[in-house]
């Protein structure tokens, strides 16, 4: 698709589709990269996801959870690491992309409220039935069939609002969290 290739910053949800965050990490080519799950993710992570990344990100890091079906606890993880991560890797409004395909309902309404002031676009790779989608990619990955999709977080609220210093409402981007989290339920 037109809009892959080097992004300046990837945030990823894992929980345990190794190859699936591994053809994301690949696809996109981040400069800078953040795992987001549960603390049982970093084996993974380093055994079977680090290894098989073809260009290594310049800087990477990553967000653990106290429980990934939590929605406080990952809201709380995310809000004290990420602001201050982004900062200082100088990630800008527009310049992060969210990978959704490993979140739990409870990860990914914490990773919309969290990250959608620097989000620019949200990728998921699911399966045939949870993305169906004229804008979805048929791709093959371990012999099955999976679709590439993406969307624009603020499609319906401009960026540059959504950008406003992190001070939004649930109810102002509830719409967000509601949306992303039936499309995953159907996964």
């Amino acid at each position: 698709m037109a809009m892959d290739g080097p992004i300046k910053a990837l945030l990823i949800a894992i929980a345990d589709d190794a190859p699936a965050a591994v053809y994301s990490i690949n696809r996109l080519k981040p400069d800078l990269l953040c795992f987001f799950g549960p603390a049982s993710v970093k084996p993974l992570i380093e055994s079977a996801i680090q290894p098989h990344i073809a260009q290594m990100p310049r800087r990477w890091d990553c967000v653990i959870t106290s429980d990934a079906s939590h929605f406080a606890a990952c809201c709380q993880a995310l809000a004290r690491m990420l602001p201050d991560l982004l900062q200082t890797w100088e990630v800008k409004t527009g310049d992060l992309v969210m990978d959704m395909t490993g979140a739990t309902p409870a990860m990914a309404g914490a990773m919309m409220l969290t990250a959608t002031p620097y989000c620019s676009r949200v990728v998921a790779l699911g399966t045939r039935t949870a993305a169906d989608s004229q804008d979805a990619e048929s791709i093959t990955l371990d012999g099955q069939e999976r679709l590439w999709s993406h969307g624009n977080p603020g499609m319906r609220l401009p960026l540059r609002r959504a950008a406003k210093a992190a001070t939004f409402s649930i109810g102002e981007h509830f719409w967000l969290l509601r949306s992303y989290s039936v499309n995953l339920k159907r996964a």
